[in-house]
């Protein structure tokens, strides 16, 4: 061989060693979450320093997500339509808002979820907004009827009052902040023998009416053991999940719904011991596996935290079974720094990344935790002190040498079900004709000649993940009711929502029924009305509710009873009541209101900037949402008037107040005559004693009424 060609040669060889270091550092480099858990019980994120510290330290790391506490147990670190302030944030300092502000603003973005205890609501006990106070008819309990299980005092999900709670409690972080996910934490019982919520229990046993083979404790109650009562109390938790899952793709689709599950002991070594064996399954009730297979999740966490000194063939079993049961969605390996060294943990790190021979790689790594970031040396009898925020640890993530496990930024990857969806999705409730929810109705999808089963919660919920688009058939049917069909269709990507009633339309012939439009029946009519929009809830106007139609024409609801859970802007309602003329106002009186859909905070159409004339010449009905500037003429703590090109305005203060359940007015004062001011608010539109019109502004907060200076209004709008 020339030299020429012998240097040719060696060009091509080099050229293709080269390209074979870019392609396996490119391979390196592929999208990969890398993620913390930070908890509520360490300092992390309850001051703007300590949370601008865990993004320093999240970007230095190259890391880019958290999963941050928000409720950790039936309180809140955000500003919560349902549950109190944790106790340590009394400042109220938002932090999830906060967070996400600057988390999104950063270079790589960092991504923010919002991680819930859901049925560990104890924590926060001394409060007496707290779950456990309002509703201790909501635990769960074991067979003694206690309500400690040494783990923490959780909800019964198999309670319809509790699981509704927890459901609103998710979805209200998804409607009102944007958020990257919304994490599961303790979905689950705390252990075999606990599930016993009287509720739960008497739903259980009306479905087990005269079976004799179910078996039982010495007072009757069904056996830990059952199989029967275990697939029970799974099908509890993995109802709430669905729940929860549908409601947040409806409401803002591109949220992440994702799990902290157990993975206690060794990892099972085949499909058949993650139903005989397993913990998840036959301990705690939580069907994880199931979740993903079935796409109610889009990511799952298992908490394989284990002591490298002990237990480091689990965390290496594990790590396979999570990276080849991923299914259709994804799945993280976790890490569980606090009790091992940082060498140890880099090494657990290095192994979960690894890809499996079949090609199979985890979505990312989960280290827990924030604060707990590892262990020292062995004292004298052999255990490791936990340390706490080892700048030492932060730098192994990130810093060489070679066993740094990020020492790049990658971006997270792409969930192709969520970016690219080629399935739709189905949910609705189902109903008596009196707006009772059905319990344990069945609920039958066809479609493309296969067919789907259901069975509807105690809420009356009822919900299909993944189907393809077309036209489907559901037939519903109940005993005492006659079975109902309907055929809807199903867009991939969407979520379809229908409303299904079983029974006669209603036992008085007089009742005026509408769907998506307010009734113009007489006084004194029974009305019965479908998906209805609030625009004013009862989280802001105790008892009471603002609804309108599919033509933005409003109405007041007067509720015969206040609900166990506020109703809010946003929320779409079935109501039952009588037309009546209340205070001026046209009104459906000793109504019942029952959710039956979501639509995201920001469908509610922004407010119209209108003058007080405009609204004489008819510019805007009740239901609208308005902005107007005024001069303040009568004033008392009951209400205050404003008189706006001599229009004049009442503004109610009586019974209204800014939401959340420890607010209990609005945060201003009663304004001084002749102040102007600029309002924001829902328009009503009544009718006085002497027929002429009557304007209200019920305000949306105190962030709908601002005090001017000087002669300047409508311009400062």
């Amino acid at each position: 061989m020339r030299p020429r060609s012998r240097l040719y040669l060696t060009v091509i060889l080099l050229a293709c060693l080269s390209q074979g270091v870019a392609s396996h550092a490119q391979g390196r480099r592929q999208p990969e979450l890398r993620a913390f858990w930070a908890d509520a019980f360490s300092p992390a994120f309850k001051s703007p320093e300590e949370a601008d510290l865990l993004l320093k330290r999240l970007h230095d790391a190259h890391m880019n997500a958290v999963f941050v506490q928000m409720r950790k147990g039936g309180d809140a670190y955000y500003a919560s339509h349902y549950e109190p302030w944790a106790k340590d944030a009394q400042t109220h300092f938002d932090s999830l808002a906060y967070l996400i502000e600057k988390a999104h603003s950063m270079s790589p973005p960092v991504a923010i979820h919002a991680w819930i205890n859901t049925c560990a609501v104890g924590g926060n006990g001394s409060n007496p907004f707290n779950i456990v106070h309002l509703h201790p008819d909501w635990l769960s309990l074991n067979p003694d009827n206690k309500d400690f299980d040494n783990e923490a005092t959780k909800i019964d999900p198999g309670n319809p009052g509790a699981a509704d709670w927890t459901f609103r409690v998710y979805l209200d972080i998804a409607r009102h902040y944007n958020v990257d996910g919304i994490h599961f934490d303790f979905v689950r019982y705390g252990d075999k023998d606990w599930g016993y919520n009287p509720v739960s229990l008497a739903r259980f046993e009306s479905k087990a009416l005269g079976r004799t083979d179910i078996k039982r404790l010495p007072n009757l109650k069904p056996d830990p053991t059952d199989e029967t009562w275990k697939q029970w109390r799974r099908d509890q938790v993995t109802n709430l999940v669905r729940k929860v899952s549908l409601y947040a793709k409806l409401v803002n689709p591109k949220v992440v719904v994702s799990a902290a599950v157990i993975a206690w002991g060794d990892a099972p070594k085949n499909d058949s011991e993650w139903f005989t064996k397993s913990a998840a399954m036959n301990r705690i009730y939580q069907d994880w596996r199931g979740w993903l297979e079935e796409g109610m999740i889009d990511l799952a966490c298992p908490m394989t935290y284990f002591q490298y000194d002990y237990h480091a063939d689990w965390q290496r079993n594990w790590s396979r079974f999570v990276k080849n049961h991923q299914y259709n969605r994804a799945s993280t390996v976790a890490i569980g720094t606090w009790f091992n060294t940082i060498p140890q943990s880099l090494e657990m790190i290095a192994d979960a990344r690894e890809s499996l021979q079949n090609g199979k790689a985890p979505y990312g790594v989960v280290l827990y935790c924030y604060t707990g970031t590892n262990a020292g040396e062995k004292d004298a009898t052999g255990k490791r002190p936990e340390l706490k925020n080892s700048a030492d640890f932060y730098d192994a993530l990130s810093q060489p040498p070679s066993s740094a496990p990020f020492t790049y930024d990658t971006p997270i990857p792409e969930m192709s079900w969520k970016s690219e969806p080629k399935k739709g999705h189905l949910k609705g409730v189902v109903l008596t004709s009196n707006l009772d929810p059905v319990d344990g109705a069945k609920v039958e999808v066809s479609f493309r000649g296969k067919k789907s089963t259901r069975f509807t919660d105690g809420t009356g919920f009822y919900g299909f993940v993944d189907l393809p688009p077309g036209k489907v058939i559901v037939k519903v049917s109940s005993p005492g009711f006659s079975a109902v069909q309907v055929t809807l269709a199903i867009s991939a990507g969407r979520v379809q929502t229908k409303t299904i009633q079983l029974g006669a339309p209603s036992t008085a012939s007089s009742t005026a029924i509408s769907t998506l439009k307010l009734p113009s029946t007489a006084n004194g009519t029974p009305v019965k009305l479908e998906g209805m929009k609030v625009v004013l809830g009862s989280d802001a106007f105790s008892g009471n509710l603002y609804i309108v139609d599919e033509k933005s024409q409003g109405i007041r609801v007067k509720l015969d009873l206040p609900p166990v859970l506020p109703f809010q802007q946003g929320d779409i309602v079935s109501v039952r009541g009588t037309l009546q003329t209340l205070e001026g106002e046209r009104t459906i009186a000793a109504a019942t209101a029952i959710l039956t859909d979501m639509t995201p905070a920001d469908s509610i159409n922004l407010p119209m900037i209108l003058s007080g004339r405009q609204i004489l010449e008819g510019k805007a009905g009740t239901g609208e949402l308005i902005s107007i500037a005024g001069e303040v003429v009568q004033a008392n703590p009951e209400k205050f008037t404003v008189n706006s090109e001599g229009m004049e305005l009442v503004v109610p203060l009586a019974g209204h107040k800014d939401f959340g359940v420890e607010t209990l007015s609005y945060r201003f004062p009663i304004p001084v005559l002749g102040s102007k001011v600029i309002l924001t608010g829902m328009l009503s539109v009544g009718t006085s004693n002497n027929l002429n019109s009557r304007y209200r502004l019920h305000l949306m907060g105190s962030e709908g009424y601002r005090l001017l200076s000087g002669n300047a209004l409508l311009e400062r709008i």
